[in-house]
């Protein structure tokens, strides 16, 4: 998600005019918007492929600022100026990989229950030892 104003300093409003025209007289500008859209995609795909997975998944501020910086530079040609980008939602797409990743949580969440049965079962074979030595 991506909020976007025309530029008010220096020259950005002609700017803006120059490169959409029409479209700004609309109330959603269709134009101005899938073209903000695509060029948006493009950037976070490639900034995303230049980054580790576990980077991609846990630091999304990174992600965001490097895009902002980017889209930014080329709104400024356009008269526009970005308000904010957010990276709302990241989905991995390739069930290989979203298992792969799951491997060690699943590991760490089967060992965490096999541990937790031991201990129950040694409590309840100590408190039946209890009642039958009190027998």
């Amino acid at each position: 998600m991506l909020v976007w104003s025309v530029y008010r300093d220096q020259d950005g409003p002609l700017k803006c005019y120059k490169s959409f025209g029409e479209d700004l007289n609309n109330e959603t500008p269709r134009v101005a918007n899938e073209k903000l859209e695509n060029m948006a995609i493009s950037i976070v795909r490639d900034r995303i492929a230049n980054m580790g997975i576990d980077d991609v998944l846990r630091n999304r501020s990174k992600l965001r600022a490097g895009a902002k910086d980017e889209i930014q530079k080329l709104l400024t040609g356009w008269g526009m100026w970005l308000e904010t980008i957010e990276i709302q939602d990241v989905k991995i797409a390739s069930q290989s990989l979203f298992k792969n990743m799951q491997t060690d949580f699943r590991e760490k969440t089967r060992h965490s229950s096999e541990t937790i049965s031991a201990i129950i079962s040694n409590q309840i074979t100590e408190e039946s030892m209890v009642r039958n030595a009190k027998l």
